[in-house]
């Protein structure tokens, strides 16, 4: 069983992770994003006015983030089981060649020749909830090499203990 020190340590290196240098001057552009409102909605709890839609797309934001690092979690566990087989080795020994095979343009393979693009309409509705959400995802891709070396530590010392499933999965929402 981890003992409370290993937790709190954890969350104390995610928070400081946060103010890594490739995200810190990044902050005010997503808070100015999130905190974005021509018209600010408020409710009144206790007496006091409180602007609620900010805070839900901060949540909003936060489940997009969580998402993505939850489910690097999940799969690096699935996919140390499947890199181990032989069959697995194999396979992608075969795809490296094909594809060095195709770079040096000795093959060519059409799939691989071509270049999709989407294009949205702005429809003049705003998925403020949406918007954040998918903003929390992109912004854990440009986070993953900040926080590489504090979340992949952290991994690393679970498997070393072997702890159960839960808790190494609870430990990434820290």
């Amino acid at each position: 069983m981890e003992s409370p020190l290993f937790f709190v340590s954890v969350f104390l290196a995610g928070i400081l992770s946060f103010f890594s240098p490739c995200i810190f001057p990044l902050l005010p552009v997503y808070i100015g994003i999130l905190l974005d409102d021509k018209e600010v909605k408020t409710l009144k709890v206790f007496g006091r006015e409180l602007a609620w839609q900010g805070m839900v797309r901060t949540l909003f934001f936060i489940a997009g983030i969580s998402t993505v690092f939850f489910l690097l979690g999940f799969g690096a566990g699935f996919l140390g089981t499947i890199i181990y087989s032989s069959t697995f080795r194999y396979v992608m020994g075969g795809l490296i060649i094909l594809l060095g095979l195709h770079q040096m343009e000795l093959i060519n393979i059409r799939q691989l020749q071509f270049q999709k693009s989407l294009t949205f309409k702005k429809n003049g509705q705003k998925h403020h909830f949406w918007s954040a959400f998918l903003l929390g995802i992109t912004f854990s891709f440009g986070w993953t090499p900040c926080i590489g070396p504090i979340l992949s530590s952290s991994w690393l010392w679970h498997l070393a203990l072997l702890c159960s499933i839960l808790i190494k999965s609870s430990l990434i929402w820290a």
